[in-house]
């Protein structure tokens, strides 16, 4: 999963840049194995990438695990839509999901369903709301700010349909934190 400091959208002083990146706090996210992601300026790299997404530098041997980010479209973001924007690539290789969408069309040439597909940007979401709410600890009504993002890579059902299940995944992730530190 990813990490960075505790206060990774919050904290100007420890900005780092990455590629061309600029970044709250240095990220780190590992893939399904432990392998640590790259971080990779898209303008720097042969793939076309309009947002952010994943990619195995090493498809052949699904290995060598990045999250490619354009440069125009991560500038344009708040410190909080970085944070979730990363978080839900990291999701992505670190829960397997991606490995397996690699796998499937290296060996057989299966693509996933658009169900399936859907279900993957669902989950990935859902961590990412969880990260913004535990491990940053912010309050679920920050998810309203993560809404122009979606719309900006969503049609317009579909982005309802993911900020729906954004919301209700960082109302169930602060109310498990808040049962949690009661339970102390």
């Amino acid at each position: 999963m990813i990490s960075a400091s505790s206060s990774y959208a919050d904290n100007n002083d420890a900005r780092i840049n990455i590629d061309g990146l600029d970044f709250p706090a240095a990220p780190v996210c590992y893939d399904h194995t432990g392998a640590q992601a790259q971080i990779i300026n898209s303008d720097n790299h042969s793939a076309v990438v309009m947002y952010a997404n994943i990619r195995y530098l090493d498809a052949q041997n699904i290995a060598d695990p990045a999250i490619l980010i354009n440069e125009r479209f991560w500038n344009n973001l708040s410190d909080v839509q970085k944070a979730f924007t990363l978080a839900h690539e990291c999701y992505h290789l670190s829960s397997g999901d991606a490995h397996a969408i690699y796998s499937d069309l290296q060996s057989s040439g299966i693509k996933q369903s658009r169900d399936d597909m859907l279900q993957f940007e669902d989950d990935a979401d859902c961590s990412a709301a969880q990260m913004l709410t535990q491990n940053y600890g912010y309050s679920a009504d920050i998810m309203n700010e993560i809404h122009p993002l979606v719309d900006r890579v969503s049609n317009r059902k579909e982005t309802l349909r993911r900020m729906e299940n954004i919301h209700q995944c960082a109302e169930f992730f602060a109310q498990e934190q808040i049962a949690s530190a009661l339970d102390y």
